[in-house]
C-alpha cells in the first residue's frame, strides 16, 4: 500500500472516504510504531505493546526491512523469559501440587534471589541448582540433596540442614548463622569438599558433620558445636574457631595456619592433628622386620666388624668385606642334597624350556621385545615415574592409591634385594651382560624383581584399587609377558620367576594389611612437598 510495483500498488488500497484519505481498517496500537519507522527510519515502542502484534502488522503492508529486526527482538525476549529464575511462587505451587510422598525434583533449576524463607524443602533435589544469593532464612532443608548447587551469598541463617547431603556445594560468602545440622537420630550432614570461604557459621550446631577436605578459609566459626566433626584435610586457614566445640573432632592433615583457637570449651589432643596410631605401629614393625632381616643378611655376608688377625695373609689395602670375598671365592657354600637336587632340576628344566622356546619362537627377532619388557618392568623408572606422577597429578582424590602403591614398590625393592643377597643364586649360563641399570644384588637370580614387580602391580589394580574392567586383561597380558620374557632371555630359572609371582602376590597382601587411609595419604603428601602446597588451596 504504500509502494509501487510494475503493475501498479503491491496491495490495492482500501477505499477513500469523501475527503480522499484511505480507510485502513487494522490496529492503531500496532500500527503506531510502523508509523513512526516509516518516519524516521527507528524502531520506538513502549513496554506495554507486543512486538509479535507489530511484526504481523509489518508483515500484512510488506514492510520488509523491518520483519527481521523484529524477529530477532522477539527470540531475545524469549531466551531471555525462560533463564528467568523461579519466584517464592512458583515453588509454593509446586509444593502444593506434589503429594507428600513423593520425590520433588528442582535438579538444576534457577532459584537465584527467590525468597524462599521459613518454607518446608525437605527431601527436595536441589542438584546443580542456581540457589546464588537465595534468601532462605529459618527454611527447613533437612534431607535435600544440594550436591554441587550454588549457595554463594545465600541467607540460611536458622535454617535446619539435618542429614543435608552438600558435597562440593559452593556456600562462599554465605550466611549460615544459628543453622542445625545434628540429627537426633544420628544421621549425619555431608559436606565432604565444600566451598565455605569466608562464610557465617558462628553458634551453628554441627555436631558430626563430614567436613572433609572443605575449605573454610577465612571464614567465622565462632561459637560452634563441632564436637565429632571430620574436618580431615580442610582447610582452616585464618579461620575463627573461636569458642567452639572440637571434643573428638577429625583435624588430621588439616591446613591451621592463623587459625584461632580461643576460649576452647575442650583442649585439643594431639591425636586429633596427626595420623592414627595403629597406622605408625604397623610401619613400625614392618620397619623393624626389615632392619632385622637386613641385619641377618649382613652377618651372613660378613659384612661388618673383623678381627686384624683376618686381614694377615692378604694384599695390603684389603677391607674385611673383602676378606669375606675372598674367603667364599675359595670355599664353596654347603648347600643341602635336597636342594642341590632341586636347583639342578631347576636349571635342566629351565634350559630345555628355552630350547624347546627357540624351536617355535624367533628369539633373535623377538629379544628387543623383551629388553623393552625388561625397562617396563625395571625397579628405577616405575620409582622416578610414580615419584613424577605424584608431583604433577597433584589431586586430593588420588593420593590414598598414591601413596599405597609406592609403599608397594619400596617393599618389593627391599625385599627383592634383602633375598637376593641372602640366596646369591647365579643367574643361569646363558646370560648376556647386557642388562639394563643393575646394583648391587641385581646380580643374584632368586627371586626375580621383574616378576614379583609385575605381579603386584598387576593384582594392586585389579584387587586393590580396581580400575576400569577394560583393564584387567592388558594388566595381566603384561604381566605375564613380563615373567616368560624373563626366562626367554635366560635372566632368571623358572624357580626364580616362579618365586617372584609368590612374592609379588605377597607384596599385594601386606600393602593391604597396611593400606594407608585417606588422611594418612593427604598428611605424608603434604609433609614431603610442603613448599609445593604452599601457597596452594591447603598448606599443612
Amino acid at each position: 500500500m504504500f509502494a509501487e510495483g510494475d503493475d501498479g500498488f503491491i496491495m490495492t488500497p482500501s477505499n477513500v472516504d469523501k475527503n480522499g484519505a484511505y480507510l485502513i481498517d487494522r490496529s492503531p496500537t500496532y500500527f503506531e510504531p510502523i508509523l513512526n519507522y516509516l518516519r524516521n527510519g527507528q524502531l520506538i515502542f513502549d513496554n506495554s505493546v507486543n512486538p509479535e502484534g507489530i511484526l504481523e502488522e509489518a508483515k500484512f503492508f510488506g514492510i520488509e526491512s523491518l520483519v527481521p529486526q523484529l524477529e530477532s527482538l522477539i527470540q531475545s525476549s524469549q531466551r531471555s523469559r525462560d533463564n528467568l529464575p523461579l519466584t517464592r511462587r512458583d515453588v509454593v505451587n509446586a509444593l502444593i501440587l506434589t503429594p507428600y510422598t513423593a520425590e520433588l525434583r528442582f535438579q538444576g533449576v534457577n532459584l537465584a534471589g527467590s525468597d524462599l524463607s521459613r518454607l518446608d524443602l525437605r527431601y527436595i533435589n536441589f542438584k546443580y541448582a542456581c540457589l546464588h544469593g537465595c534468601r532462605m532464612v529459618g527454611a527447613n532443608l533437612s534431607w535435600c540433596c544440594l550436591e554441587r548447587a550454588d549457595l554463594s551469598h545465600a541467607q540460611l541463617e536458622g535454617a535446619q540442614l539435618l542429614g543435608v547431603k552438600m558435597l562440593c556445594a559452593n556456600l562462599e560468602g554465605a550466611n549460615l548463622r544459628g543453622c542445625n545440622f545434628e540429627d537426633p537420630a544420628g544421621s549425619r550432614a555431608n559436606m565432604e569438599g565444600v566451598n565455605l570461604k569466608g562464610a557465617n557459621l558462628e553458634g551453628s550446631n554441627m555436631a558430626g558433620v563430614n567436613l572433609r577436605v572443605a575449605t573454610l578459609k577465612n571464614a567465622n566459626l565462632q561459637n560452634c558445636d563441632l564436637r565429632a566433626a571430620v574436618l580431615a584435610g580442610a582447610d582452616l586457614e585464618n579461620c575463627d574457631l573461636s569458642g567452639s566445640d572440637l571434643h573428638e573432632a577429625n583435624l588430621r592433615g588439616a591446613n591451621l595456619k592463623d587459625a584461632a583457637f580461643e576460649l576452647m570449651l575442650t583442649p585439643l589432643h594431639m591425636s586429633q592433628t596427626i595420623p592414627g596410631g595403629s597406622s605408625i605401629i604397623k610401619y613400625y614393625a614392618v620397619a623393624v622386620i626389615i632392619i632385622m632381616m637386613t641385619v641377618m643378611v649382613m652377618m651372613t655376608c660378613g659384612v661388618g666388624y673383623q678381627g686384624a688377625e683376618r686381614l694377615v695373609g692378604y694384599p695390603r689395602h684389603t677391607t674385611t668385606c673383602n676378606v669375606r670375598l675372598f674367603q667364599l671365592q675359595r670355599e664353596k657354600r654347603e648347600v643341602p642334597g635336597i636342594l642341590q637336587k632341586i636347583l639342578a632340576a631347576d636349571v635342566f628344566l629351565t634350559d630345555r624350556f628355552c630350547n624347546w622356546a627357540e624351536c617355535f619362537l624367533p628369539f633373535r627377532s623377538l629379544r628387543t621385545h623383551y629388553k623393552v619388557l625388561e625397562i617396563s618392568c625395571h625397579g628405577i623408572p616405575w620409582l622416578s615415574g610414580w615419584l613424577a606422577f605424584i608431583w604433577l597429578i597433584d589431586s586430593r582424590s588420588l593420593y590414598q592409591m598414591q601413596v599405597n602403591f609406592f609403599i608397594g614398590l619400596l617393599v618389593d625393592i627391599l625385599l627383592v634385594c634383602i633375598l637376593k643377597a641372602y640366596t646369591r643364586r647365579r643367574r643361569p649360563s646363558g646370560n648376556k651382560s647386557d642388562m639394563f641399570a643393575t646394583l648391587g644384588p641385581d646380580k643374584y637370580s632368586f627371586p626375580s624383581g621383574h616378576t614379583s614387580r609385575a605381579c603386584f602391580i598387576a593384582t594392586f589394580f585389579i584387587f586393590l584399587y580396581p580400575l576400569n574392567f577394560i583393564f584387567h586383561m592388558p594388566l595381566m597380558a603384561w604381566s605375564a609377558s613380563v615373567c616368560l620374557s624373563r626366562i626367554l632371555l635366560r635372566r632368571h630359572h623358572v624357580l626364580d620367576v616362579t618365586g617372584g609371582v609368590l612374592l609379588g602376590v605377597f607384596e599385594a597382601v601386606l600393602v593391604n594389611w597396611l593400606w594407608v587411609s585417606e588422611n594418612f595419604a593427604v598428611w605424608i603428601v603434604s609433609c614431603l612437598s610442603d613448599e609445593k602446597l604452599e601457597g596452594g588451596s591447603y598448606h599443612v
